[in-house]
C-alpha cells in the first residue's frame, strides 16, 4: 500500500514515538511510507528507515498555517497515489479530512489521548471511515463525546522496540554518562521523560519539590530529566536555583533527546557488586540490576520497563504509583496515562521512591523482569502495525467508487443488532476472498450503513436508484434472515420478492444468501415465493426446517443447500481478546463485573402477541433462580424500538437485575462468554451465546428459534402455550449444573455448523 501518515510534530512525546515507530515498521513490511508533520527531532530516525518526510504546519490551528497545510496535502494526494491517509491528532485528522473526501482517499485515524470535547472541537473533529485507540477508556471517550460506533474504533497498544529497549548497554550509555558528568557509581537515580508543556510536566516540577528531601536519605541522588517544550524555561530556572541550593547538579535537564534508550542503559552493576547476574554474564539473557527507577507514564514508562527499569506511573491525568501486579489491570485499560486514577502529588511521589530505593537488588531485578514481561506480552510493534493494517485492509477497496459489482438486499439499517451483523459478516467473508470486491448495500439508513461498514449504501426505497445501481452490477445477494415469510408483513415479502424479480429482469444473477424460508401463509404468499426461489441461480439455506418448506411449496431448483446461520461466523472475528477487554472494562463502568461469574443474560422480544406471558413467567422464573444460586440477571435489548421496553420493565421487576443496551454483536458474543448461561427469545442473540460456547436455554415465538435448537442437538424450546415459571426455572437449574456438559454438546455442534456457515465462495461463483 501507499500510506500517508500525518501528526503534528515529531518532538519528545509518546504519541510521536508511536508514530514513529509505526511508520517504520509499516515501510519494513514493504508498504511505501510518507511521513507529514512540522518537523522535529524525530525526523532524522524516520528518513533513516526510509520514510520521507514532507513539512508542514500541523501542529498549529493558526487560520493561516491550517490553509497552507491543507495545500500541501492536497498536493501530496493529488499526485501521490496514495491509498490510505492516516491522521495522529485532531488537527491533521481535519485537514486531512477533507483533503481525503476530494480525492475519494480512504481515511482513518489514531486517537492517543482524552482531550476537551468542547462544541468548537466536536464541529471540527474528524475521526475517519475507522479510527484507532490506544486505551479503553479513549475509545469510551470517543463514544460517548463523537458517537463513534464501536466496532468501528480498534483497540490498538503504544508498541515498544524491545530490541532498542533491552536495558543491555552500549557505547552510547557511556557518551550520555561522559555528556552530562553522571556518576558511574550512583546506586539511586531517577529518571523522568516528558514533554515539558505546562499541561503534561508537573510531575518534573513535584521531582524538583521533593528533591531535597530525598538528597538528605541518599546523598549519591541523580535526577535526569528527558523532554523539551513550552514550559521548559520555567523549569530550567527552578532546576537551576535548586541546584545552586543544594550545592551541586542534582537535577539534570538533558532536553529533547532521542536517545532515550543509552539513559535507560546507564549503570548496569556486575554480579560482584551486587549479587545479580547480568545478561552479559549469561548466554540467555538472566536478570539484569539497575540503579535506575523511571517517573512518568504512557509510552515513555512502557520503553523504560521494557529496559527493565523499575517505574512510578505518575503524569498529569493522574496516579498509579508503583507498577506491579497489583495494579496493572488499572495500568492496561488507560495505556499507561494512570487517567481517572487519582491526583499525583509530592507525598505519593517521595512515598514511592523510598519504597524502591529501600529494595534489595535482588528485589529490583526481579521487579524489572516482571516489566519487561508485562510489555513483551501486551506491547509488541508487531501487533501495532496489524492493528493498522487489519484496519485498512477493512476498508477495501481502497478507491471509493460509484457503483458496486454485488447488491446486498435485507432487513439493514433498521438498528436490529442480528440483522446489521449479518451484513457485517457477509460482507467480512466477501472481502476476505476478494479484497477489492465493490457492494452496494439497500439499507432503510443508507449513510449510517456507510459508514460503519464501509460500503456503498443507497435508500432501499429507492427503486430509480436500485435500478441506476443494477445496470452495472452483476449479482443481487439477498439476506441472511428470513426475508421469504409474511407472519411479520405481507409487505415485507413483497418487497424482497420484488427486489429479486427486478434484478432477474436486468440481467442480475441472485442469490439467497444463508436465508431462512417461512412462515408462508396463503395461496399468493407459496406462489411468489416458488417463483423467486426457482429463478434464483442459488439457493443457501441456514436450517433443515426452511428446507422442509422449500419442499412443501414444491420448489424445482438443483441449486439448493442447506448451510448454516452467518452469525455462527462471529466467534472467527479478529482481535477477540481485546474486544473481551473491552466489553469488561465497559460493563465496569456500569458496576458489571462480568468474570465474576455471578451473572446470565436475557433477551425479550417485544411487540408479539404475548408479550406479558413472555415477560411474567421470566421474571418470575428469575425470581426463583436469584434466590436459589444469587446470580443476577442481565436483560439485554437488541433491537431497542422493539425490545427496551419490555427489557427494562423485566430488569426493574426483579431485584438487582440489570439492562445492557447498545453492544454490538461482536461484544455481546464476549458478554455471552461470561454469563452462566443465556436465556433468549431472539434468534441471533441466541446463536451469539452458543458461539461462544455457553448453554442456552429458548423461548419460541417463531419456527426458526426452533430450528436452531434442534441443530444444536438441544431440547426444543418452551412456546407461550407452553411456558411456566416452573419449566422455565427448571430449565435454568439444569443449565447451571449441566453448564460443562452442555457447553461440550453446544460447541461440537457449532464448529460442525462453522464448517458449513461461509457461503461467500458461493456469491463469488456466481458472481463470475
Amino acid at each position: 500500500m501507499n500510506i500517508l501518515l500525518a501528526t503534528m510534530s515529531l518532538d519528545i512525546g509518546g504519541a510521536e514515538t508511536h508514530f514513529v515507530e509505526l511508520a517504520r515498521e509499516l515501510s519494513r513490511r514493504g508498504h511505501k511510507v510518507t511521513a507529514v508533520s512540522a518537523g522535529g527531532v524525530y525526523v532524522p530516525a524516520l528518513t533513516e528507515a526510509g520514510v520521507a518526510h514532507v513539512a508542514a504546519p500541523l501542529n498549529t490551528k493558526r487560520p493561516d498555517c491550517v490553509l497552507k497545510s491543507y495545500k500541501i496535502i492536497k498536493k501530496l494526494l493529488k499526485t501521490g497515489g496514495f491509498d490510505i491517509v492516516h491522521a495522529h491528532a485532531r488537527i491533521p485528522a481535519f485537514i486531512c479530512g477533507i483533503a481525503a473526501r476530494k480525492y475519494g482517499v480512504r481515511f482513518v485515524t489514531s486517537c492517543h489521548g482524552v482531550y476537551a470535547a468542547t462544541p468548537y472541537w466536536k464541529l471540527i473533529s474528524d475521526w475517519g471511515e475507522r479510527t484507532l485507540a490506544v486505551s479503553c477508556d479513549i475509545k469510551n471517550y470517543l463514544i460517548d463525546n463523537y458517537g463513534l460506533w464501536s466496532d468501528n474504533i480498534t483497540l490498538t497498544i503504544n508498541g515498544v522496540d524491545t530490541g532498542r529497549f533491552s536495558g543491555i548497554p552500549d557505547d552510547a550509555s557511556s557518551a550520555v554518562t561522559r555528556e552530562f558528568n553522571l556518576s558511574e557509581s550512583c546506586r539511586h537515580r531517577i529518571i523522568y521523560v516528558s514533554r515539558i508543556d505546562r499541561e503534561s510536566a508537573h510531575i518534573a516540577f513535584q521531582l524538583c519539590e521533593i528533591a531535597g528531601q530525598l538528597l538528605s536519605l541518599y546523598p549519591d541522588l541523580e535526577i535526569v530529566m528527558i523532554g523539551y517544550g513550552t514550559d521548559y524555561e520555567r523549569l530550567d530556572g527552578v532546576v537551576s536555583a535548586l541546584n545552586a541550593r543544594l550545592g551541586r547538579n542534582v537535577i539534570t535537564l538533558a532536553g529533547a533527546r532521542t536517545d532515550v534508550s543509552a539513559f535507560l542503559a546507564i549503570g548496569e552493576r556486575d554480579s560482584a557488586s551486587s549479587g545479580v547476574q547480568t545478561a552479559q554474564n549469561t548466554a540467555d539473557g538472566a536478570k539484569i540490576y539497575r540503579p535506575n527507577i523511571f517517573v512518568g507514564v504512557s509510552r515513555s514508562a512502557l520503553e523504560a520497563m521494557s529496559a527493565r527499569v523499575p517505574v512510578i506511573l505518575a503524569g498529569s491525568q493522574g496516579y498509579l504509583g508503583v507498577f506491579g501486579e497489583r495494579n496493572i489491570a488499572a495500568a492496561l485499560d488507560t495505556n499507561f496515562c494512570c487517567r481517572g486514577c487519582g491526583d499525583s502529588t509530592p507525598d505519593k511521589l517521595l512515598s514511592d521512591v523510598k519504597t524502591l530505593f529501600a529494595q534489595s537488588d535482588e528485589q529490583r531485578a526481579d521487579l524489572g523482569e516482571y516489566c519487561r514481561a508485562a510489555v513483551m506480552e501486551h506491547y509488541s510493534i508487531s501487533r501495532m502495525a496489524d492493528d493498522a493494517e487489519n484496519v485498512y485492509n477493512s476498508l477495501r477497496p481502497l478507491k471509493k467508487y460509484k457503483r458496486g459489482d454485488v447488491i446486498l438486499s435485507g432487513y439493514y439499517g433498521y438498528g436490529n443488532v442480528g440483522d446489521d451483523s449479518l451484513l457485517q459478516l457477509i460482507t467480512a467473508s466477501l472481502r476476505r476472498l476478494d479484497p477489492d470486491i465493490r457492494l452496494t448495500v439497500l439499507s432503510h439508513s443508507p449513510r449510517e450503513t456507510s459508514e460503519r461498514y464501509g460500503v456503498r449504501a443507497i435508500s432501499r426505497f429507492n427503486l430509480f436508484a436500485i435500478r441506476r445501481e443494477m445496470k452495472c452490477a452483476g449479482l443481487l445477494i439477498s439476506g441472511g434472515g428470513s426475508l421469504l415469510q409474511n407472519s411479520t408483513s405481507q409487505r415485507s415479502l413483497v418487497y424482497y420478492t420484488g427486489i429479486m424479480r427486478m434484478a432477474k429482469s436486468m440481467g442480475l444473477r441472485v442469490m439467497l444468501y444463508a436465508s431462512g424460508i417461512g412462515p408462508l401463509g396463503g395461496e399468493r404468499a407459496e406462489r411468489i415465493s416458488r417463483e423467486v426461489l426457482e429463478s434464483a441461480d442459488a439457493v443457501t439455506l441456514r436450517d433443515n426446517g426452511s428446507y422442509e418448506t422449500l419442499r412443501a411449496l414444491g420448489v424445482k431448483n438443483s441449486r439448493v443447500r442447506v448451510t448454516a446461520d452467518p452469525a455462527f461466523g462471529i466467534i472467527r472475528q479478529q482481535n477477540r481478546e481485546t474486544i473481551d477487554v473491552w466489553v469488561k472494562y465497559r460493563l465496569a463502568l456500569d458496576g458489571i463485573d462480568i468474570a465474576s461469574g455471578n451473572y446470565y443474560a436475557v433477551s425479550l422480544r417485544g411487540r408479539t402477541r404475548f408479550d406479558h406471558v413472555y415477560m411474567e413467567n421470566t421474571v418470575a422464573a428469575c425470581k426463583i433462580i436469584s434466590d436459589e444460586y444469587g446470580l443476577i440477571p442481565i436483560f439485554m435489548p437488541m433491537q431497542n424500538d422493539q425490545d427496551e421496553e419490555i427489557s427494562r420493565m423485566a430488569a426493574n421487576a426483579v431485584s438487582g437485575a440489570r439492562m445492557v443496551r447498545g453492544l454490538t454483536a461482536s461484544e455481546i458474543t464476549s458478554m455471552a462468554a461470561h454469563m452462566r448461561f443465556v436465556l433468549g427469545m431472539r434468534l441471533h442473540f441466541l446463536i451469539y451465546a452458543a458461539a461462544s460456547g455457553v448453554p442456552v436455554i429458548g423461548l419460541a415465538y417463531d419456527p426458526k428459534v426452533d430450528g436452531l435448537f434442534d441443530m444444536l442437538a438441544l431440547t426444543r424450546p418452551l412456546t407461550a402455550d407452553s411456558l411456566t415459571p416452573e419449566l422455565l426455572a427448571a430449565q435454568m437449574r439444569a443449565a447451571i449444573d449441566r453448564a460443562d456438559e452442555l457447553s461440550a454438546v453446544i460447541s461440537e455442534r457449532v464448529n460442525d455448523l462453522l464448517a458449513v456457515s461461509d457461503d461467500a465462495e458461493e456469491a463469488l461463483r456466481i458472481k463470475g
